[in-house]
């Protein structure tokens, strides 16, 4: 089995009518453990972006071993979705 090239960005697209409605604050994260919520290993972050699509690259050495991603994004001070997520 040949092994895939390690992770190098994760892209983020808001479908919103409304530039206002878009999250503003994400953090691209792995390594949950869903008996603790705020466990987690964080490879990125924004805060105050208000564009469509974000590009988040990743340090080499955290994307070399990554096996699952995980986001968080808020608007207006509550959790919020995301139309697309995109990993490369």
């Amino acid at each position: 089995m040949a092994k895939s090239p390690p992770v190098q960005r994760v892209a983020t697209y808001d479908r919103a009518s409304k530039q206002s409605q878009l999250k503003t604050r994400l953090a691209i994260f792995t390594d949950f453990d869903p008996k603790e919520s705020e466990s987690g290993t964080m490879l990125a972050a924004n805060v105050g972006n208000d564009q469509f699509w974000r590009l988040f690259p990743l340090r080499q050495v955290a994307a070399a071993a990554l096996r699952t991603v995980g986001i968080h994004c808020h608007a207006g001070g509550r959790p919020e979705g995301l139309s697309e997520v995109e990993v490369y």
